[in-house]
């Protein structure tokens, strides 16, 4: 039932009284309306209230203004004018006028736009009809996400629908910029929600000296809130049309997935090495193939109503060249490297390697100790899809499966004593080659001892191996092999620390007159000395050429290292959040490794005898000496450094520098330099060769709207650009930019690429 609550006195009367406020409920809700304006009119007879000065309507989160108000308790319709304005829910309202029944709110505004907070997007016409709840149709209507009198961009549409969810249906609509048709769409699409929604991203434009000029059209499709789908074409000039295709899921908490897979028709073929890209032509191999492709993706979970925990890595193409050419852009190797990283934890094969590794792994937990697993990996070898050589002389192996029994660390009665098992059986196999089966066990047992001085682990273990070898087709002979080797390390490490003490140059104390003081006050200084021993034993002459990269190479060295890290502890004085009797404020403290400085090297026993290749080389049992250096005082730079020295020789023999500046915000910097040296028969580092290679880029923040960027890698040994990279960012209110310029000493290209604010970023 309607009825209007109105002050106690008002009801006194029969006649229109005026008044400041009204209480009164409009359908079934038990939350009554208010009315507050400077004069309130209450019209029993003709079942009216007439407000009049800075009218405000509220209700909850809902909030009606304007400066006349008229409301008919009966037709529950309230009719507002001059300079209206309301809040219904998260959308805001506004017009010259507008008439809303409160209690189906449904109604129009003249004169007027709807605001849609998130995504934003403000909707202005001569009409706005609110059809619903959250509802509303319009004709002749402007739709942007700009704020200002004239909107960077902005869509005139003809008529239009937004519901509460989903879509705002647009039909015959002018896309401007500046108030300048630029295209015209018969029917759009536009997403009103937050959630996941289907459609059109942003299209990217490019232009390469190799490929010419480009542009890639995506599109988004939502599956449901568990996968979805993006299709790509990529519209290459001199290339063809390159299709791209993209599939995400996530089935549950612990489960996800992400696949990617490129086609490209192909323009560019090469017969022979000399037609091959200049890039290439050097490799000894050629491309002749016109289809081209590239299937990637990895997934991790849990396979349906099991327990069995799987991975799944993939990494498939059409030839040994597609990932070196099309290596850019979000679809390229580059973007596909970084997102497996970030979102698995692992990447995949560099993108110059012929071999490209495929795994499915399933996992389960027999026990708190125990564990099995199975493991097929297939091996593509990229050059076999063209005249490289035949597929059936392909000699890559594969491990078609491998399954597993691994049983952890378990105590041996009461004793000191612990052992665990490593246990496999692998099926090799190949097109061309030898091929066979492999059964290995590997138990071993572990004493682990401790004192306050110095922490010591002895393992010995015993690996038996059986091979059931076939020979290639052409000899078609088996036979049986069995092998066994002995393992025996010892490790014994310490750990020595000292604290220094520092007096603050300024006084840190809670007080006011300290509030944000910040000083160093101490610094500990950890020493960890480790010494190790490793013995294996192995007979590689007896092992099968399909199960060599699996062997245990046989070694008998001693390794010692020494690491320094030092830690500091800060204090800082800050304010409290909860004062508590006058105590506002308190000491922060703060510790950071700041400084770690390792040292290692290895001697080994079989050289000092060794009696082969003496002519070559002397003997040299000392390793390389391996220095590594981490410095980050503060969040302001990281300097990391890896510098690999040879005493036998004494010479440097690798280095790897780098140096990490940011300051929030506003700018991040490297500089980076690598090196190699030159090694031919040398025991440590075989047939390596020289190699310098600097490195250097910048994000340069100039405000909120503009970011500069540069990358550069140079080859120095042989003076030749390896990459460049210059990029620009313009982020406007309602739209943003991204320019990048690419070179290397093959090839440059250039990609442009326009975001406008809650159109594509919805997606």
């Amino acid at each position: 039932m309607l009825f209007c609550v109105l002050q106690l006195h008002l009801f006194a009367y029969n006649q229109a009284q005026a008044v400041t406020n009204v209480n009164f409920r409009a359908g079934s809700k038990d939350v009554p309306w208010k009315i507050q304006a400077k004069k309130i009119t209450v019209d029993r007879d003709n079942k009216t209230i007439i407000a009049r000065g800075r009218v405000r309507i509220s209700r909850g989160n809902k909030t009606l203004s304007s400066d006349y108000a008229h409301y008919n308790w009966e037709s529950k319709q309230m009719h507002l004018r001059k300079d209206f304005n309301a809040k219904m829910d998260s959308t805001l309202l506004h017009g010259e006028q507008a008439k809303i029944n409160l209690e189906t709110q449904k109604g129009w505004i003249k004169q007027g736009s709807a605001s849609l907070q998130d995504p934003h997007l403000i909707f202005q016409g001569k009409k706005i009809s609110k059809t619903g709840k959250r509802k509303y149709s319009f004709t002749n209507a402007s739709i942007t996400a700009c704020t200002g009198e004239t909107p960077f961009w902005s869509i005139r549409s003809a008529q239009g629908e937004i519901p509460e969810k989903g879509h705002a249906s647009l039909w015959h609509n002018k896309f401007l910029i500046k108030d300048y048709p630029v295209f015209y769409l018969p029917y759009l699409l536009l997403p009103v929600e937050t959630n996941k929604q289907s459609g059109f991203l942003p299209p990217n434009f490019s232009s390469s000296s190799r490929n010419g000029l480009g542009i890639t059209l995506p599109y988004y499709q939502v599956l449901n809130q568990e996968q979805d789908l993006t299709f790509a074409a990529n519209l290459l000039e001199k290339r063809g049309v390159r299709l791209l295709a993209e599939y995400r899921l996530t089935p549950g908490p612990e489960s996800k997935g992400l696949f990617r897979l490129d086609w490209l028709k192909d323009r560019i073929t090469a017969d022979t090495e000399k037609e091959e890209y200049s890039k290439f032509d050097n490799d000894g191999l050629i491309r002749d193939n016109s289809n081209r492709f590239w299937l990637r993706g990895k997934y991790n979970g849990y396979l349906p109503q099991t327990k069995f925990r799987t991975r799944l890595d993939l990494d498939f193409v059409s030839d040994q060249n597609y990932l070196r050419e099309f290596d850019y852009g979000k679809y390229g190797y580059e973007a596909s490297h970084d997102d497996f990283l970030d979102e698995f934890g692992r990447d995949i094969e560099e993108k110059d390697r012929i071999v490209r590794e495929n795994t499915w792994v399933l996992r389960k937990k027999l026990s708190n100790n125990a564990q099995f697993e199975s493991r097929f990996e297939y091996n593509q070898n990229s050059s076999t899809f063209n005249e490289n050589f035949s597929r059936k002389q392909d000699p890559t192996i594969q491990k078609l499966p491998s399954l597993s029994l691994d049983i952890y660390k378990n105590r041996i009665w009461n004793s000191p004593f612990q052992w665990e098992a490593e246990n496999n059986i692998t099926h090799y196999w190949r097109q061309s080659g030898n091929k066979g089966l492999k059964l290995n066990t590997y138990p071993s047992i572990t004493l682990p001892l401790s004192s306050k001085y110095a922490t010591s682990i002895l393992e010995a273990g015993w690996e038996e191996s059986m091979y059931y070898n076939q020979d290639s087709a052409e000899n078609n002979s088996q036979k049986m092999l069995t092998r066994g080797s002995a393992s025996v390390r010892a490790t014994v490490f310490g750990n020595i620390f000292n604290t220094l003490k520092l007096e603050p140059k300024t006084r840190i104390s809670p007080q006011q007159k300290h509030l944000g003081n910040r000083a160093w006050s101490e610094i500990k200084h950890s020493i960890r000395p480790q010494l190790e021993y490793s013995f294996q034993s192995s007979e590689e002459k007896d092992v099968p050429a399909y199960a060599k990269q699996d062997a245990r190479t046989s070694e008998n060295k001693i390794t010692y290292s020494l690491s320094n890290s030092f830690t500091r502890k800060t204090l800082e004085v800050v304010k409290r959040q909860n004062s508590e009797q006058g105590k506002k404020y308190r000491i922060q403290r703060d510790y950071r490794k700041f400084l770690l400085l390792d040292l290692e090297q290895s001697f080994h026993l079989r050289e000092t005898d060794r009696g082969v290749s003496r002519d070559e080389y002397p003997r040299r049992p000392f390793s390389d000496i391996r220095a590594r250096l981490i410095y980050n005082p503060e969040n302001l730079f990281t300097l990391q450094s890896n510098t690999w020295f040879a005493p036998s020789v004494g010479e440097i023999t690798e280095q790897e520098t780098l140096l990490d500046i940011n300051y929030p915000e506003r700018f991040q910097g490297y500089v980076g330099f690598d090196y190699q040296n030159k090694m031919d028969h040398y025991i440590h580092r075989k047939d390596q060769s020289k190699l310098s290679i600097l490195k250097l880029g910048t994000r340069i923040s100039v405000n909120r709207q503009w970011e500069f960027s540069i990358d550069y890698s140079r080859n120095l040994d042989k003076s030749e650009l390896l990459e460049q990279q210059l990029g620009v960012n313009y982020t406007h209110q309602c739209w943003n930019l991204e320019l990048e310029y690419t070179r290397d000493s093959h090839e440059s290209s250039i990609s442009l690429e326009i975001n406008l604010s809650e159109i594509g970023e919805q997606f």
